[in-house]
């Protein structure tokens, strides 16, 4: 685990994986209305940290003219992308070894003898 994701709260966790997934699927064009009040406290000790390069609010003029309710956009550093990636891909190693999926995969085993 790299010194970053180690000392991330839950919270920033989650925030990271949030941002990240807006990146991916919406280009990093973010909805508030997903966001708490710890996320945007949060987004500052992020960007200190080196893990967002920016977090900018939509302009005035622009609000209410997406199909999303679209708020701000966000952008990573090299280091957010790789530390997102990591927290992502941990996350998929806890769900993949929970009861649900190794229900399946024993079942699956079980079948192909």
């Amino acid at each position: 685990m790299s010194d970053h994701a180690a000392t991330l709260t839950r919270n920033q966790v989650s925030l990271l994986l949030y941002l990240e997934s807006t990146l991916v699927e919406y280009g990093g064009t973010v909805e508030s209305n997903r966001m708490n009040k710890d996320d945007f406290d949060d987004v500052p000790r992020l960007t200190e940290a080196g893990l967002i390069a920016g977090f900018k609010r939509v302009p005035a003029k622009l609000l209410g003219t997406f199909a999303r309710h679209v708020t701000h956009t966000v952008d990573f550093t090299e280091e957010g992308w790789r530390v997102a990636h990591q927290l992502r891909r941990e996350r998929a190693e806890r769900a993949r070894v929970s009861n649900s999926r190794a229900k399946i995969d024993a079942y699956i085993a079980e079948a192909t003898q």
